[in-house]
């Protein structure tokens, strides 16, 4: 199931580097919750093959969102506070996933790790759904549709004298 979701997790992020949405933040929040299913399908007891597969699913799903947040951010944060942000937003992407990691096993012997992993399915499916309610989240339009080409090197004045006309 992991190796199915490293798979997913690299044709996401192939895909994510043509695909150019109009409504980024939305589709982010949708592929996001592609990766619900995997769980939901190992605390069924499906067969191996099925997990893999909605894996795959969840890992493409899970690493075009995080694409989609990434140029979200940089497109719509002003140069001067961009780095701020991003750290605010590492700080609170990553700070309650040790705390996570550190409680889901003592919850899983407590209630069960089917309970445990149809949680998750909620938590992740409800969460992505919360952030499709908000308006400004599926209204905000990409900044350029066009993708713009790399600048060229400017060009530095000559210094001197002008030379003679031939």
């Amino acid at each position: 199931a992991l190796s199915g979701f490293g798979v997913g997790s690299i044709l996401g992020a192939t895909v994510a580097l043509r695909w150019h949405p109009l409504k980024p933040l939305m589709t982010s929040y949708v592929s996001l919750g592609m990766w619900a299913a995997a769980p939901l399908l190992i605390a069924a007891r499906a067969p191996l093959a099925v997990i893999v597969i909605a894996s795959i699913v969840g890992g493409v799903g899970f690493s075009i969102s995080g694409v989609l947040w990434e140029t979200v951010v940089g497109e719509n944060v002003p140069e001067r506070a961009l780095s701020r942000v991003s750290s605010y937003d590492w700080l609170g992407s990553m700070t309650l996933r040790p705390l996570g990691l550190a409680i889901v096993g003592p919850v899983a012997v407590a209630i069960g790790a089917p309970l445990t992993l149809g949680v998750s399915f909620v938590a992740i499916g409800l969460t992505s759904i919360a952030m499709l309610g908000i308006g400004d989240v599926r209204e905000l339009a990409r900044r350029s549709l066009a993708v713009s080409e790399p600048a060229a090197a400017p060009v530095p004045p000559l210094v001197g004298p002008e030379p003679p006309d031939r």
